[in-house]
């Protein structure tokens, strides 16, 4: 009974044979799971990767993580154009903010109402009396203490994304875009103010405002206040007085211009007159009123007044000056020219041909004193025949003949059939000698 017992307690346990069922789907939960693991890493991959975003060349963009800017420095903070990989949504967010240039327009602050009727007309074509409503004009006071008017525009650039969305907000949001141009708009406002008062009216009036100060003021505020936004060209349009006194300034400007075209035709004159007088020596140099040559003579004339001791060097310089034709300034040399000139070549041809004439008369005398010294008598004979025979010339209307006693008679009052006589006996003796030389 005991062996019995043993032998049955050793004997294997036959298994009972799998249900196919089941065994199917086991094999099929088993290869799901597979597909999911894999699906699952795929999507994860995916999910990463979706944090991939590309700049546009007129963008910048920024990311963001839970909320916050990413980045310590500008360069980490601002992403450029191109490719780039953030954190996916809802852990990350990415923000574009575009660059393109933008404008803003400055057009009621700082101008007079225009009623309906005088819409489309020019300034001079509405000047009339009306005054300034302060409830409904605006205006600007120059350094002068003038009132005036204008429109001005800015262009600006966002050029730093993470201080714009930081400080300002998102671009695309409406409210924030009108919270950039009100910003705009004030730093604009109280630059403009602030550099108008350091301007004179007539400046201002003729489109030249101080619109460095202008961009340096704005800018300064928006840097303050962290826009992260750049200013650039300002401009001033429409620039005019008040209507009430806009006629009364036209005549003051058409004065101006009356001078101003009156000084430059003086200014003409003068160059014409002093270039006329003596050539490039009297002109003006290098933005001076005066001309070497002007100046070098009002130099003298203020020492030979008594008023400097160089009266006398300034006389040797002047008399190079004139002999030369030719003044050095600033180691330039400029000639005389114009009637100073030709006076003194006239003078000098003068100078010439008198001394000429004069050696000529003093050789002719020498040479008479020679045959008086030989002869006194014998001279004065032959002297005095010569002077008879050159005034009582065949040629002269003097008649002279012998009288009685060897004395010599003049007759001065000719009869003048005698003198029509002997002048048309030239003409004919003139006429033939003429068709002889032809």
């Amino acid at each position: 009974m005991a062996e019995h017992d043993h032998h049955h307690h050793h004997a294997p346990v036959e298994q009972a044979p799998a249900d196919p069922a089941q065994q199917a789907l086991a094999d099929a939960l088993r290869v799901s799971f597979g597909i999911l693991k894999y699906l699952m890493a795929v999507l994860v991959v995916i999910y990463l990767f979706s944090g991939v975003y590309q700049v546009q060349p007129q963008e910048q963009a920024v990311q963001l993580v839970f909320g916050k800017v990413t980045g310590d420095t500008v360069e980490e903070q601002v992403k450029e154009a191109g490719w780039h990989l953030g954190w996916p949504f809802p852990v990350g967010e990415v923000v574009k903010v575009p660059t393109t240039t933008q404008n803003l327009t400055v057009a009621d602050t700082f101008m007079f109402e225009i009623a309906e009727r005088d819409r489309g007309k020019s300034f001079d074509e509405m000047a009339g009396g009306r005054a300034l409503n302060p409830e409904r004009d605006g205006s600007l006071i120059t350094a002068d203490a003038n009132l005036v008017h204008g429109v001005f525009n800015a262009s600006y650039t966002i050029t730093n994304a993470a201080r714009f969305i930081r400080n300002v907000g998102d671009p695309a949001d409406a409210e924030d875009q009108e919270r950039l141009r009100a910003l705009l708009r004030t730093a604009l406002e109280r630059a403009v103010v602030h550099a108008t008062a350091q301007t004179r009216s007539d400046e201002f009036i003729g489109g030249r405002p101080n619109r460095s100060l202008i961009k340096q003021l704005a800018q300064d505020q928006l840097d303050e206040a962290g826009a992260g936004v750049t200013l650039g060209e300002v401009t001033l349009n429409q620039p005019t007085m008040p209507l009430a006194v806009r006629d009364a300034y036209n005549l003051v400007s058409r004065a101006e211009n009356t001078r101003s075209e009156r000084i430059n035709q003086a200014q003409t004159q003068r160059r014409e007159s002093l270039g006329g007088v003596a050539g490039a020596a009297a002109l003006p140099v290098a933005g001076g009123n005066d001309g070497p040559l002007v100046e070098l003579i009002k130099r003298y004339e203020l020492a030979a007044a008594g008023e400097t001791d160089e009266a006398e060097a300034l006389q040797l310089r002047l008399d190079e000056v004139f002999r030369t034709l030719r003044v050095e300034y600033d180691g330039q040399p400029y000639d005389v020219g114009g009637e100073a000139a030709a006076i003194i070549n006239q003078a000098q041809t003068d100078r010439t041909t008198l001394v000429q004439t004069v050696r000529a008369e003093a050789d002719a005398f020498r040479k008479l004193l020679e045959n008086y010294r030989r002869d006194p008598a014998l001279f004065r004979t032959l002297t005095w025949q010569q002077a008879r025979s050159e005034i009582f010339g065949d040629g002269s209307d003097i008649e002279t003949f012998m009288a009685p006693r060897g004395q010599l008679y003049l007759e001065l009052n000719r009869d003048p059939e005698i003198t029509r006589e002997r002048e048309r006996q030239r003409i004919e003796a003139e006429r033939e000698a003429r068709l002889a030389e032809q």
